[in-house]
C-alpha cells in the first residue's frame, strides 16, 4: 500500500492499483495513519485517512468490509437533487486486512521512514 519513502515521496496503492503519490511526507506520516487505524479497530469505527500530493490531496475511508477513495482533483461535483455528489472508488478490502497491510508496509521500511 505505502511504498518505501524516497526523498519525501511515497506511493499509495490498493489491490495493486496505484492511487496517489504523497509528497513532503515526514517521519510522522506513517505513524499517524497507523494510529488512526488502531483507533478505528478499537472503536469498530470507520478509519478516515488523508494524504497530500504536490498538486492534489486524497481521502480514504476504511470501513468494515470496503475502502472508499477519492482525490480532490477527481471529485466530479454536480448538483443532483440539491446534494453535492462526486465519484468515489470502492475497493473490496476489509478494515482488518487494510490495517494488516498498512502495518506490514510500515514495518518493512521503518528505517527509511525515520530518516
Amino acid at each position: 500500500m505505502l511504498s518505501r519513502p524516497d526523498a519525501g515521496w511515497t506511493e499509495f496503492s490498493l489491490n495493486g492499483e496505484r492511487l496517489s503519490s504523497f509528497s513532503y511526507t515526514t517521519p510522522d506520516f506513517p505513524w499517524s495513519w497507523l494510529q488512526a487505524a488502531i483507533k478505528g479497530l478499537e472503536k469498530s469505527a470507520p478509519i478516515e485517512l488523508t494524504g497530500d500530493g504536490e498538486t492534489d490531496s486524497m481521502n480514504l475511508t476504511v470501513c468494515q468490509d470496503h475502502c472508499y477513495f477519492y482525490t480532490e482533483q477527481e471529485r466530479l461535483c454536480s448538483w443532483r437533487a440539491g446534494k453535492l455528489s462526486w465519484e468515489v472508488r470502492s475497493f473490496s478490502v476489509s478494515q482488518v486486512e487494510f490495517c494488516r497491510r498498512l502495518y506490514q508496509d510500515i514495518s518493512a521500511s521503518v528505517m527509511e521512514w525515520e530518516q
